[in-house]
């Protein structure tokens, strides 16, 4: 058989009643096939193309091989291997799905196994079965889709199960939510909502205006950026809420919690191959979606931990967020950022109180450290790093022979003089701590051990403190809450 043509064996056309039937296409290398069961309980394994499988009636075992393979749901308790490629469950359009329950299971001895217990109508009957996808984790064997007409607008929705968390050049708004594992996620040219939960996430929302949520350890990128830099402010922090509009003329109500969100357009979900989701319901219109944590037991959500949107309204995040615009990329909310990597262009970044990993990229670019102890890496171009309160790091790309280092005041300049694999330029510094470059074994330096005549820096509390000023060096002083005094003596610009 030719790699361009499809063999269809028809197993419900041969067998009758309940016995069972066994079709082996594993040796057919070429080609795809069109394997159907019959109302027994069957085996049935593909080849190395692109095969549908319909296991029929029964409780059916079924091996897809290699190939981007299509499972078809249908009554019967199934198991369903998959192997390479893209493979997709489907229930097709002809089958409205009337109410499912995605879960965990240990059906094989392995915990990270997806059973899907589904109600659907086909055409004659309601059916109740479920499918059972074994080895969820495993990226070969990983499901890469379901599809299902949830709403009966005759036209299947995407449930996406891959490591792939990615909407780039895709229609609609979407909203994804990873895994306790990192992830990289991106969104498409909408205003997409994307939520990072735990394991150090990379996420790029994209065009649109886009709601990026995170926690430690997850980046947010914008190296996508065009004709203009970017500027992302962690510290303007507003309490409340901030919302976007999924316009949609069904009237859904969407639930969502950690591990998996709905949205309305285009009714696009995306979960982690590690599935968090416990309890899914898509009934007529109305989706709710719950997770519970590794132990079984329920998440207990806190401020800033839910969505919820009730079509055709606003999707609304409590607590506390950041913004960030420009680069031609819309105006986008930040949540639980704590790391921004900017554009090739000059870009504006802002720390909050956490500690911060800031990167600069290209371009001549403004950094604030704010307070905590950040980490800045203002990349190439001439460069202004203000670390702010906390103990704060400079990062730079090259040995410390490579750059000239000298103060005047408060002001550290370092200069690249070895443009032969970078060209850092020239950089002021503030209230930087200390320098690291790339030697072996020191790589850190301490501003104070460079023999800069540099002063000290001190950060006041909430309370009434009191400051003095040494007799030479150049000190810097942060004040918080309280009626602080200052008091200067000798020489030294003191700030």
């Amino acid at each position: 058989m030719d790699a361009d043509q499809t063999l269809t064996i028809d197993g419900s056309a041969v067998v009758t009643g309940t016995n069972s039937l066994v079709i082996d296409g594993s040796l057919e290398s070429d080609g795809n096939l069109n394997i159907i069961g019959g109302a027994g309980d069957d085996t049935l394994t593909g080849g190395a193309g692109n095969d549908s499988i319909d296991g029929g009636g029964g409780d059916d075992i079924v091996d897809g091989g290699l190939g981007d393979d299509t499972y078809i749901a249908s009554a019967g308790n199934d198991t369903i291997t998959t192997g390479d490629g893209n493979d997709m469950l489907t229930f097709g359009v002809e089958d409205t799905v009337y109410g499912s329950r995605i879960e965990d299971a240990d059906s094989d001895g392995t915990a990270d196994d997806l059973v899907l217990s589904y109600d659907f109508f086909d055409g004659t009957d309601y059916i109740y079965s479920t499918a059972t996808i074994l080895n969820q984790t495993v990226a070969a064997d990983a499901l890469y889709e379901m599809k299902f007409d949830a709403d009966e607008d005759g036209a299947l929705d995407t449930f996406r199960v891959a490591t792939t968390m990615s909407a780039a050049g895709q229609a609609g708004r979407w909203a994804m939510a990873g895994t306790d594992t990192g992830e990289t996620i991106t969104g498409s040219d909408q205003g997409d909502v994307i939520r990072g939960n735990a394991g150090d996430d990379t996420i790029q929302g994209g065009l649109g205006d886009d709601f990026l949520e995170g926690n430690a350890g997850d980046w947010v990128f914008y190296d996508d950026a065009t004709g203009s830099g970017v500027t992302v402010d962690l510290a303007a922090h507003f309490e409340g809420y901030a919302s976007m509009t999924f316009a949609d003329a069904n009237p859904d109500t969407i639930t969502a919690y950690v591990g998996a969100f709905v949205d309305s357009v285009g009714n696009n979900l995306q979960a982690g191959t590690q599935i968090t989701i416990s309890d899914s319901q898509f009934n007529n219109g109305t989706y709710t979606v719950a997770s519970t944590s590794a132990d079984g037991s329920v998440v207990t959500l806190s401020a800033g931990d839910a969505l919820t949107a009730e079509g055709p309204v606003d999707a609304s995040f409590t607590g506390t967020s950041a913004v960030a615009s420009g680069g031609g990329l819309g105006n986008d909310t930040l949540i639980g950022i704590e790391n921004v990597e900017g554009s090739s262009y000059a870009d504006t970044l802002i720390g909050d109180g956490g500690a911060n990993r800031l990167t600069g990229l290209e371009g001549g670019d403004q950094i604030f450290g704010a307070a905590g102890d950040d980490t800045i890496d203002g990349g190439e171009g001439n460069d202004v790093i203000t670390g702010g309160q906390g103990s704060d790091i400079a990062v730079f790309s090259g040995v410390k022979t490579g750059y000239g280092i000298t103060a005047d005041g408060i002001e550290i300049t370092v200069t690249d003089t070895d443009t032969t694999e970078r060209d850092e330029g020239t950089n002021l510094l503030y209230g930087i701590e200390t320098l690291r470059f790339t030697d072996d074994g020191t790589p850190d330096n301490p501003v104070s051990s460079l023999g800069l005549g540099m002063g000290s820096t001190y950060t006041g509390g909430t309370g009434a403190d009191t400051y003095s000023g040494g007799t030479a060096n150049n000190d810097i002083y942060y004040a918080s809450g309280g009626n602080d005094t200052l008091t200067l003596t000798g020489g030294g610009n003191d700030g």
